[in-house]
């Protein structure tokens, strides 16, 4: 399941963003026992999405927890307007002393791991595994290494904790 942090919506306009809240606070009101919330029409481009995003980030400003569930699966524009990526983010402690980071990838917990990419970074967000796109409920077993730079050239097991490894299901 892809998760989004919205940090910068495109509510500018105080009227906006108090209607917003305004919803919110109706929906708030109108029972103790409502867990869910519909939006739907039959027509294209009335402002479904627009409306829904942003009552679904109100909610959550609001300190109540949310699941947004985008239905639209030939033509989602939240996708693009979200820049949902698709792929699995995994995220590291840095590593004193390490200048890369090499992540590799495996379908199985002790063997068939396949370097996935090096990087500068201490997060790599997997798209593959090898020459192949992630398969959707498999499990995928990670494994990074850090490396020093020693000579103009990189060496793994020369800074500090080298070795971080870990599974997650697609």
């Amino acid at each position: 399941m892809q998760k989004i942090n919205l940090e910068n919506t495109q509510q500018d306009n105080y009227q906006v963003r108090e209607s917003y809240r305004n919803l919110r606070t109706n929906i708030f009101l109108s029972g103790k026992d409502t867990k869910v919330v519909m939006f739907t029409s039959c027509g294209p481009n009335e402002g479904k999405s627009t409306v829904t995003m942003n009552l679904a980030s109100s909610i959550a400003d609001g300190g109540k927890r949310v699941l947004f569930i985008d239905c639209d699966l030939r033509k989602s524009v939240l996708v693009g307007r979200y820049k949902v990526k698709k792929g699995i983010k995994i995220k590291w402690d840095k590593i004193n002393g390490a200048d890369n980071y090499v992540v590799y990838v495996s379908t199985k917990k002790d063997s068939g791991y396949k370097k996935f990419q090096t990087t500068a970074k201490n997060s790599a967000t997997i798209t593959k595994y090898g020459k192949n796109k992630l398969k959707s409920g498999k499990t995928y077993y990670f494994y990074v290494v850090a490396q020093k730079k020693v000579d103009n050239k990189y060496q793994s097991g020369k800074a500090g904790n080298a070795t971080k490894r870990w599974s997650m299901t697609y």
